[in-house]
């Protein structure tokens, strides 16, 4: 994963001078992966530095986890065969 303070300060050196906003958007759980999200401690760590930095952070809240349709999961049903049509919360074809 990429939520360590190193992460953020190697995000905040290679955008350096370019005006730019980052979303931080925590992983949704699902059962195809191995990883789990981050924790609310951890994602604070996380913004707060990038935030330090000097950079425009916006921490996005996880929406449709409870229905299976966050960003990420119906992507990850995609070879199990979704709805035709389907899109994740992102926006991505699921």
């Amino acid at each position: 994963m990429n939520d360590s303070k190193a992460h953020a300060r190697e995000l905040a050196r290679r955008v350096r001078g370019i005006p730019c906003k980052v979303n931080v958007i925590p992983m949704n759980p699902h059962a195809d992966s191995p990883h789990a999200p981050p924790d609310p401690e951890t994602t604070d760590r996380f913004t707060a530095e990038l935030a330090a930095a000097g950079l425009r952070v916006t921490l996005r809240k996880n929406r449709g986890a409870d229905i299976d349709a966050a960003c990420g999961q119906l992507a990850a049903r995609a070879s199990r065969g979704p709805e035709r049509g389907a899109q994740d919360a992102c926006g991505a074809p699921a």
